[in-house]
């Protein structure tokens, strides 16, 4: 190798571009078909700086020199402008993925002239870092990693015209959209007067627009539909695509090229999936949950909680989770005033666990507490809504005092299941756990949904309700559905000594634990006693819930919601739960349990953990072959309204059908029967859950549980 000590040399400079020549890198340079070169990052040759003679040999350490070569003076320029730029070292920067925005541009105040590309620096470096020049920098652009592309978009959107261009991009979008939903406005419009004018016709003559005729034009309304979608809306759509694309091109947007094709059109995914609901995950070495909750703040997160404003707890309606929670989300004199969260419990959902048959509302209140901890929830309003949730209240109530600032118990159920409603909740989870098709399941959904609503319940209520139920728990997840029900059929009453709350209200809210002078009773009216009683869901019952529950927190003093850490470790505080558990059921084994595990709240009998076990074990089999009443997309194969009737005797509102009385009256008798016959039956000839049920669980005892509470008018929170 020939040692250069100062480039003004000329031998020096013969002798460089006698390496330069017999190098790859200058090959391809000379053989290019794309005459486009990299445009030089310094100024002409005259002005650039001396380069180390060993920088410049080194790099080529394995060529051959040859002597005689020659190359004109503005290709010598360039090629040592190359040489700069390699030998400055910026290869570092373009390596690491570092900001390389201040080697090429200064600052729109800095220089009048024209913008250089802010990846030129990138592309020059590639040289260095690969042995490869670059010959077309479109083509690099099109080429360039994420990570490569951050740099060079950092530098973009630092530029007031790139931004402008990139907003006019925008506006053309939105006015193009808002003139193609005009333009199919008017063909609803036209469509519709058609109509009226039709129907005016007939009134004239005093009959109704024929099937014919609706049939014409609901066919031409079809057809024009489609020819304006496909003759104007997708030829439009796919112009404006285009033309985004050439101008992103032409601002050297990275990754951008013009193409038709829908593969390099679609969205590449790279990232997982990221599930919208966060979740608390519970582990241990006995069991396992993830806790799936969603906030009323702008990220569904707790992270986004106004430290000035209350904390609400919401736990769901027993069949349910906390997507129908939107009447209380939803409503401003809650969602104005206070942070809210809710909680699917771990069966319900999209809340998953380990299949158990030690799982009781001892278990669910400790799931409760952990996900209090983990989310350094502040001490909370507690609205409990129905069966297993005012359970699952009462006992962190018990237990965990200091995470409660007030409990409301919307329609309390009684201490132990009534045996009536036992068989009636055993036959219809049954008949929908092991239906066969979709007319069995949609019939035992419908039958559930009578006895938990009423017989009077909105059709798109009906309808929304069974949806939910064939996508949330079909036959497939039937294992879930036994457990749920078991969980609520085989509760057990808090002990006298214990009893945070004791009495028996269907059709009420009830606001109690720190109200200064007692509990507090409201009953919604028109809402029957019994199995009938979601009170949370309809819509105009839930209304009436959510103003009596406003007023009442508005008499409450005001507590801020700041998000800390708990005192005492989790594990501790659990271990402390625990031995408070242990002194009120007088079994000290239970404060010797894992704290860490959720489980160990359990205080079911091994008689019932048995049965629960081995019911939950033939509830799994065969369940991954099951009916699913879903497509194949995973939506409901159809509206229950919308499905054929195959009895004759079948009665809906406002049709001609008619049902001979007599029998209409067997029918009421028979349905009034099977709901009274409680002493008639006995529990344990049950299809579903005979060998799940309590022999605790009878009247009996709820005449001994039951008691009165300091009871406060309510007409004072409703002036």
């Amino acid at each position: 190798m020939t040692s250069i000590s100062n480039i003004n040399d000329p031998a020096g400079v013969a002798a460089l571009l006698d390496q330069l020549k017999s190098s790859a890198a200058w090959q391809e340079l000379t053989n290019a078909s794309q005459p486009t070169t990299v445009q030089p990052d310094t100024p002409p040759f005259a002005n650039v700086a001396p380069i180390p003679a060993e920088g410049a040999v080194s790099s080529e350490n394995d060529t051959t020199v040859n002597d005689d070569s020659t190359l004109s003076s503005t290709s010598v320029a360039s090629l040592l402008s190359q040489l700069k730029t390699i030998s400055t070292g910026p290869d570092l920067q373009a390596a690491s993925g570092l900001n390389v925005c201040s080697q090429n541009i200064t600052g729109p105040s800095q220089s009048n002239g024209p913008r250089k590309n802010p990846t030129s620096h990138y592309i020059s470096s590639s040289v260095a870092l690969h042995g490869q020049a670059t010959t077309d920098a479109v083509e690099d652009l099109t080429k360039l990693s994420f990570a490569q592309s951050l740099p060079s978009i950092s530098c973009l959107a630092e530029d007031p015209a790139f931004v402008s261009a990139l907003t006019k991009l925008r506006k053309d979008q939105d006015d193009l959209e808002r003139q193609l939903w005009t333009e199919r406005e008017a063909l609803y419009t036209k469509y519709h007067e058609k109509f009226k004018v039709a129907q005016t016709k007939a009134q004239m003559i005093g009959t109704t627009v024929s099937q014919h005729e609706q049939d014409m034009m609901n066919d031409a309304f079809k057809k024009e539909i489609f020819k304006f979608d496909h003759n104007r809306v997708i030829p439009a759509w796919d112009g404006l695509v285009s033309r985004q694309q050439l101008e992103l091109v032409q601002l050297k947007v990275p990754t951008m090229f013009v193409t038709g094709e829908a593969r390099n059109r679609e969205p590449r995914h790279i990232l997982p999936s990221v599930p919208i609901m966060p979740c608390v995950d519970l582990h241990s070495k006995a069991d396992y949950a993830s806790i799936y909750y969603t906030t009323n703040s702008p990220h569904s997160n707790v992270g986004g909680f106004d430290p000035e404003k209350p904390t609400i707890v919401i736990l769901h309606p027993i069949f349910l989770d906390s997507t129908w929670l939107d009447l209380q989300l939803g409503d401003s004199r809650l969602n104005k005033h206070y942070n809210i969260i809710a909680f699917d419990m771990r069966c319900s959902g999209k809340s998953q666990c380990r299949p158990s048959g030690r799982h009781d509302s001892w278990v669910d209140c400790a799931d409760l507490a952990f996900c209090f901890q983990k989310l350094h929830l502040p001490p909370s309003h507690i609205l409990a809504l129905e069966g297993s949730s005012i359970n699952c209240a009462l006992r962190l109530a018990l237990l965990f005092p200091e995470m409660c600032l007030s409990l409301t118990l919307v329609n309390v159920p009684a201490p132990v299941e009534l045996k009536w409603i036992y068989k009636n909740l055993d036959e219809l989870v049954h008949g929908a756990c092991f239906a066969e098709d979709l007319y069995s399941f949609e019939q035992s959904a419908y039958d559930c949904l009578e006895f938990l609503f009423g017989p009077a319940s909105d059709r798109d209520l009906i309808d929304e309700l069974i949806a939910f139920w064939e996508l949330s728990l079909p036959p497939r997840k039937r294992a879930r559905l036994a457990e749920t029900t078991s969980v609520y059929i085989n509760r057990s009453p808090l002990s006298p000594d214990a009893q945070v709350v004791g009495f028996y209200a269907p059709g009420a809210v009830i606001m109690t634990y720190g109200v200064k002078d007692g509990a507090i009773l409201y009953t919604v009216r028109g809402k029957t006693v019994g199995g009938t009683s979601m009170l949370s869901v309809v819509p105009g019952h839930a209304s009436i819930v959510n103003r009596a529950f406003a007023n009442f927190l508005a008499r409450l003093p005001h507590h801020r919601s700041d998000i800390v850490p708990p005192e005492l470790p989790i594990k501790e505080r659990m271990r402390v739960a625990l031995k408070k558990l242990s002194e009120i059921t007088g079994n000290p084994k239970i404060a010797s349990l894992d704290p860490s595990c959720s489980i160990s709240f359990s205080l079911l009998s091994p008689e019932v953990v048995k049965s629960q076990t081995e019911l939950v074990r033939h509830y799994q089999k065969d369940a991954d072959i099951a009916f699913s009443p879903m497509t194949l997309d995973g939506k409901p194969l159809r509206k229950y309204s919308e499905r054929e009737r195959v009895e004759w005797s079948h009665i809906e509102t406002g049709s001609a059908a008619i049902v001979p009385p007599e029998r209409g009256k067997e029918s009421e008798r028979v349905s009034k029967s099977s709901s009274r016959s409680d002493s008639q039956h006995n529990p344990g000839d049950s299809p579903l859950l005979k060998t799940a049920f309590s022999p605790t669980s009878s009247e009996i005892h709820i005449l001994k549980e039951i008691k009165v509470a300091n009871i406060t008018p309510l007409q004072r929170l409703m002036t």
